[in-house]
């Protein structure tokens, strides 16, 4: 007995180093990092529902992740809260207070449970189905993951999706293999937490659930499950969905009434349906006047599904589109992941496949079925801004990779060479890791060398986190004004950062002097392409343009040194 307990004891210890570790390059990487483009619109929402006991300003995201990240200046009493739009909101909260940066700083700690909780999904998982060797190896690939550092440092909604999507699809398959009506129970529990963190856990929720209830019975050699099995599912989904629900009317404060306090507003679903007049249209719109629970939550979700209708302008290997690429997550996936984590998740991948095809059931084949049901359900989508939205892949490939890694480590061919091969590969991924600090959501891996141009922006090299940078930049070389187009950054910031003296460069406005331009306005937004024809001087934090430009004399036209 002393035997098993050690290395369970020393898989825990490992386990809270490791994540520890990673809660501290977090914390770290604060003061490195100023206000993303969508940090400050989270943080008045959440401030909402904390102030005013509503949830009515930004419907498109719910709102477990704001409410964590307003909970610390909300509690230290920052509430100089006026509703007069999100976006001004969240800059009077941040920036009208006082030191804005410790507001800054009470805010992204909410997102650290988020994280902590990823960290410890892998690990149980991984615990349960390969030892605890491959947990701490799991929870290792994890915590060192650029991309879980970087969200897991922000006050946005993907570090909660990224950890309690994971979580739900953990606990479902679980109380698939038991049935306990406890388990079900948790399962609802984390389930509706992870609708409450983000709407694509309905998507990811929907195409991995049905998928873990087959998995539970092949895995028990059950294709024809008997009666009383099948009655204990039937149980155990009613008890989840319930709590599930349950859970999502509590996130939304038991809040009950019409999906729309404008009685005259139209609804285009409905009059595409049964037209625009008669009978059916009033009776229609009757029913979608009647107050219902949580009506923020359906709104939500309407607005939502109305933006992917829109579409939304992305970048990709120096193309931009409206409605986004097919491939977009796979090359995202496959450039913001380190090589390490990659082939030691090409290893377990094939190693649980492999035993498939001999008709004998892995482990691991659930974890890499999330992975790949993820990938496929974001893969048709037209809102392509950034790796954050299947953050969940990373949790499901960290458990796939360390069950990768502790095949080559049993490897029986050539036995050198497996864990040769595995000593070779964790160094690199903590060197990977480390050079992206403070900065990892500009991390990149090798794969990006073999090409010049970027191959991403948004939210995975270019969201507005560079301007302390900018700063230091300036000063170093003497810059006292500085004309700025820079993602999230708006008119009233200028006076917040100084020095040096930052003025707003317009769309189309040519002026002299020094320039700074966000890759994202580069590239994507209409009216600074005229910058194409000069050359930058300098990128400032991997992400922005340096131009200094030179008055001609004779035409009044700027132009490059």
């Amino acid at each position: 007995m002393q035997a098993v307990r050690a290395p369970a004891r020393l898989a825990w210890l490992l386990f809270t180093v490791l994540t520890l570790a990673g809660v501290a390059r977090i914390v770290a990487s604060y003061p490195h990092n100023s206000v993303t483009a969508d940090e400050r619109s989270h943080l008045s929402a959440g401030m909402e529902w904390w102030m005013q006991g509503t949830y009515r300003y930004e419907p498109q995201h719910p709102p477990l992740a704001r409410i964590a990240a307003a909970a610390g200046p909300y509690l230290a009493g920052y509430t100089n809260f006026q509703p007069e739009g999100f976006w001004v909101d969240g800059h009077k909260i941040l920036f009208e207070q006082g030191d804005f940066r410790r507001v800054l700083t009470l805010a992204r700690l909410g997102a650290l449970p988020f994280f902590i909780a990823g960290c410890l999904v892998v690990f149980l998982w991984t615990r349960e189905i390969l030892g605890p060797a491959a947990a701490v190896l799991g929870t290792f690939l994890y915590s060192t993951a650029p991309p879980a550092l970087a969200h897991g440092g922000l006050a946005t909604t993907d570090m909660a999706a990224g950890s309690l999507i994971p979580a739900a699809v953990f606990t479902c398959w679980r109380a698939f293999r038991s049935s306990s009506p406890v388990r079900w129970a948790l399962f609802g529990a984390v389930a509706g937490l992870a609708l409450l963190a983000k709407f694509t856990g309905l998507l990811y929720l929907g195409v991995c659930l049905p998928a873990i209830g087959v998995a539970a019975l092949l895995a028990d050699g059950r294709l024809g499950p008997a009666r009383k099995r099948l009655r204990a599912i039937s149980r155990g989904l009613l008890v989840g969905g319930l709590t599930a629900c349950l859970v999502v009317w509590a996130g939304f404060r038991f809040s009950f009434g019409p999906l729309s306090h404008d009685p005259a507003r139209s609804y285009p679903a409905i009059d595409r349906v049964v037209g625009e007049r008669g009978f059916l249209h009033d009776t229609a719109y009757r029913f979608a006047r009647v107050p219902v629970p949580a009506p923020e939550f359906a709104v939500g979700v309407r607005d939502v599904m109305a933006h992917a209708d829109r579409g939304h302008a992305a970048y990709l290997l120096g193309r931009v589109s409206p409605r986004g690429w097919w491939y977009f997550f796979p090359v995202a996936l496959a450039v913001k992941t380190p090589l390490a984590s990659l082939l030691l998740f090409l290893v377990g991948a094939s190693a649980a496949l492999f035993l498939l095809r001999r008709r004998q059931f892995s482990p691991a084949l659930v974890p890499l079925g999330a992975a790949a049901l993820t990938v496929l359900a974001a893969m048709p989508g037209s809102i392509n801004i950034g790796v954050r939205h299947v953050l969940p892949v990373y949790v499901y490939g960290s458990i796939v990779a360390a069950a990768g890694g502790l095949w080559l480590a049993r490897s029986s061919r050539r036995r050198w060479l497996g864990p040769a091969a595995l000593v070779l590969l964790l160094p690199w991924q903590g060197a990977a890791s480390a050079a992206s600090h403070p900065y990892p959501l500009t991390y990149f891996n090798e794969l990006a060398l073999l090409t010049d141009d970027p191959i991403l922006v948004d939210s995975d090299r270019d969201w507005g986190q560079y301007v302390y940078q900018l700063q230091r930049y300036a000063l170093s070389r003497g810059i006292d004004e500085l004309r700025v187009a820079l993602l999230g950054f708006k008119e009233r910031d200028c006076d917040v950062y100084r020095p040096p003296r930052f003025r707003m460069l317009r769309p189309d406005e040519r002026p002299a002097g020094w320039l700074a331009v966000s890759m994202h306005r580069y590239y994507v937004v209409q009216g600074y392409q005229w910058l194409h024809a000069y050359r930058p001087v300098d990128t400032v934090g991997n992400a922005v343009y340096l131009f200094h430009l030179e008055e001609k004399k004779s035409a009044g036209v700027a132009k490059s040194p």
